[in-house]
């Protein structure tokens, strides 16, 4: 997972991933970007993606960040190069999440929402025709408090 930002480059709003130093690219590098200056934008919008750019800029040093994957396995690839015959132990597998029966867990809302209508004074019967609200045995008046 890498984390991702839009910033301003060379006249243009650039996505780019937040990754390690050996990975960045020039934007002239990218060919699909070549075709971002020739689109026209109504200068409402491109005030408003300033404004957004602007509020949420900061400095970034991808040299304070390092890929500890890789560097593991490039630590691996030289022990094996030197000769390391050693086995690689496998990483703990996590803990699996509990799985949820999305059908049983529909059926189930579905039942509860029934039974929520039946127990309302409004509600409809399945016995009775569709549309029809049954009405209570007695209304219950409320009494004007003082």
């Amino acid at each position: 997972q890498y984390l991702c930002a839009i910033r301003p480059k060379d006249g243009r709003l650039v996505l780019s991933t937040m990754v390690y130093a050996d990975e960045v690219n020039a934007s002239d590098d990218i060919a699909e970007l070549k075709a971002v200056s020739e689109t026209e934008l109504p200068d409402k919008e491109l005030k408003m993606a300033r404004q957004l750019v602007d509020s949420l800029a900061g400095d970034f040093d991808a040299e304070r960040y390092t890929d500890t994957h890789r560097q593991k396995i490039m630590a691996l690839i030289e022990r094996k190069a030197d000769g390391d015959t050693g086995l690689v132990e496998a990483p703990e597998a996590e803990a699996a999440g509990e799985v949820v029966d999305l059908m049983a867990a529909l059926e189930a809302s579905v039942a509860a929402a029934k039974d929520a209508r039946k127990r309302h004074p409004t509600g409809v019967d399945e016995g009775e025709g569709e549309g029809e609200a049954t009405t209570p045995e007695k209304a219950v008046r409320k009494k004007k408090s003082a």
